[in-house]
């Protein structure tokens, strides 16, 4: 599936484009960028998986040269290595 991948202790963890997080290609939860009462507004990814929450992940966004908007998780959270854009 397309999304933004986050290597987590031995299982890839994709965000997709429709807010679902599938866990070694199978549905585990979902995800949001969009901060709720009490939360910092900042550049993280806020997910569950089977229905308990799990750390948030920080996203660095730029533009790509067709200006697009693409995101990426940084090496310190994604197992030392920067994840490819999406």
């Amino acid at each position: 599936m397309n999304g933004l991948s986050l290597n987590f202790q031995g299982e890839t963890r994709v965000f997709g484009p429709d807010g679902n997080v599938l866990v070694n290609d199978a549905p585990a939860g979902k995800w949001r960028t969009q901060p709720q009462a009490g939360e910092p507004k900042d550049n993280q990814i806020r997910y569950d998986i089977n229905g308990q929450a799990q750390p948030p992940v920080p996203v660095k966004y730029s533009f790509n040269p067709q200006n697009q908007l693409q995101a990426v998780i940084p090496a310190a959270a994604n197992g030392g290595a920067d994840s490819a854009p999406f």
